[in-house]
């Protein structure tokens, strides 16, 4: 009988020790693929845009690209409004400038935005809300091109409210964006 116990003993003990030593596995483990979740994906089609700067998230060197997938892979936003740079009404769509902040672990800096010609303008963020302004990467549902002002554009609400309507605003609206940079705080 007290064999038995013994063993019972000799089993429970091999047990509580092999938790123990797997313990610091299991825990690497597990922060290496919280890691690789919450970095951006790798990306298989042409880049878009570029992040860098005051990021936690990166998916190449010390930056953050986008392909169109990625960008579709965010949180979307769409609204319908007219811009002083087009005939009509149209449904703009992608995802917010603060969800892509967001998503890649912005500090709280500045942000510079940058369009393929160079023209760049710092984005006060008291102008990034939650909802506005996105990163348009369809109007009216159907990507767009370099000469239709894309493939990206940072666009607000126009019509939504009169302080959408300023030339701050539109001094804000990047078409043909492919940067952004984050000063630290």
């Amino acid at each position: 009988m007290n064999l038995n116990k013994n063993r019972f003993t000799t089993t429970r003990e091999v047990t509580r020790r092999n938790i123990v030593l797997a313990a610091p596995f299991v825990l690497l483990g597990a922060t290496i693929a919280s890691a690789r979740e919450r970095a951006p994906s790798a990306i298989s089609g042409q880049v878009l845009l570029t992040i860098n700067g005051d990021i936690a998230k990166m998916n190449q060197g010390n930056t953050a690209i986008f392909d169109q997938a990625l960008l579709d892979k965010l949180q979307q936003e769409e609204f319908a409004t007219s811009t002083i740079w087009t005939d009509d009404v149209n449904i703009f769509s992608g995802p917010t400038l603060q969800g892509l902040l967001n998503y890649v672990g912005a500090g709280a800096g500045g942000i510079r935005a940058r369009a393929i010609n160079d023209y760049a303008i710092d984005i006060p963020r008291t102008e990034v809300l939650q909802s506005t302004p996105i990163i348009a990467t369809r109007i009216d549902g159907m990507p767009f091109s370099l000469r239709e002002k894309g493939p990206l554009w940072i666009v607000f609400p126009y019509d939504r409210e009169p302080r959408f309507r300023s030339e701050l605003i539109y001094a804000l609206s990047v078409w043909q964006l492919a940067a952004l940079t984050i000063s630290p705080e």
